[in-house]
Parts: structure tokens; sequence; C-alpha cells
């Protein structure tokens, strides 16, 4: 993992997860650049979507468009429905209609333990909380075999930051029941922090594996 972050947690006090998706429940199959989102297969499958929408542009001028609106503050989707009034539901509904395979890695024993833990193996309540479109998570879901593992599921379509619903799931069922699971550590780790959750910082799908598994034998 790739820091110490997580080694106060009392595994047995724990209640209910949340979950980050990208970079936590799988990676992303990259274009030779590295394991993030940036030139990555899935990147470049969105892009090219996104281009559809925008109309009858040339190649190099729908590319000047799709890094205008990913400089922007909020994204792609904001700076299209500012500029050509295009609704951000129809983005997310076409531009992330991706296909998983060949996009994400899989790693078939972390679904199997979240289903494990679906199944009531153990009284833990799992919480997905993700930046991603509805569209998407609902796609990855499905190629990762865990369709009905989470009992809440928040996209990205659904708020404004993540922060907002960390507070709102902390007023609902008490914070220091609560760990937050996730690979960024200003948007996943220290807002959970902040409000008395536990949380930690993982590196991977592996290492999301091996947080289940240590809850597992509590």
């Amino acid at each position: 993992m790739e820091n110490n972050i997580g080694n106060d947690i009392e595994y047995e006090s724990i209640e209910s997860i949340i979950f980050d998706m990208d970079g936590t429940l799988y990676e992303f199959t990259d274009n030779g650049s590295g394991r993030g989102f940036d030139n990555s297969v899935l990147d470049s499958r969105v892009c090219a979507l996104a281009k559809t929408l925008i109309g009858s542009l040339t190649d190099e001028d729908a590319d000047v468009v799709l890094q205008k609106g990913i400089a922007d503050e909020i994204g792609i989707s904001n700076y299209l429905n500012n500029t050509y009034g295009l609704e951000r539901d129809e983005y997310f509904a076409t531009a992330w209609n991706v296909d998983p395979e060949g996009a994400v890695t899989k790693l078939p024993e972390l679904s199997e333990r979240l289903r494990s833990f679906s199944n009531g193996e153990k009284n833990i309540d799992l919480t997905l909380l993700t930046a991603a479109p509805k569209i998407w998570q609902q796609n990855v879901f499905k190629y990762l075999d865990i369709e009905d593992v989470f009992g809440s599921i928040y996209s990205g379509d659904m708020f404004e930051t993540k922060r907002d619903v960390f507070k709102k799931i902390a007023d609902r069922t008490g914070p220091a029941t609560v760990l937050s699971i996730g690979d960024q550590l200003e948007t996943d780790v220290l807002p959970a922090r902040e409000l008395g959750m536990y949380a930690i910082q993982v590196a991977s799908p592996s290492d999301t594996l091996r947080v289940i598994d240590r809850l597992s034998i509590q």
C-alpha cells in the first residue's frame, strides 16, 4: 500500500465500507503511459465517442474542443453543455457507454470476495462512491460480475463532490463504524477521516483485496 494510512483501523468495529471504483476495484488498461485514466484505452474510447456529439467538425477541430473540455474545472460534460447546449446526461449516455473488455483489468478474487460479503458472510453494508458516470459504472459492474453486491451506489452524475456524499453517509450511519477505501488521498481518504470515519489509501485492487481479507478474519 502507498502509505501507513489505515494502520489505526479497528476492523472489528466496521459495519459499513465505502469503495471508490477506478484504481480500487480495477485498473485501467494503458496505452503505454501508465495506469491512470489519461491516455488509457478507456480515455481513447470515451474521446472517440465524445467527438460524435460535437457535430460537423474536422478531427483536428474536435480535438481542440475536447482539450478545452478536459481543461474545464468540472469536465468535458460541463464544457459541452455551456458551449453547445449538450445536456450532461446525453454526454454521459453516449461518450461513457463503453465496453469494459480490454479497457480495465479484472481481479476475480476481489469480485468473489465482494460477492461473499453481499451474501451475508459478514454483516457489513457495502457502498460505492465513484466520480464515474452511472452508465460506465453499470457496464463495468456487469463485466466484473458484481452487479448485485452494493447496497448503495453513488455515481458522478448524482453529486457535486464526494465530500457531500461522505457527509450524508456520516449523518445517516455514524462515522465511527465506517471505512472508506480508495486510491486517491484527496477525495477518498481525507474527507472521510475529517468526518471521523476510518479510511485507507490503496495502490491497486490487490491492496483492496488484502483489506477485505483482513475484515473477513475479524
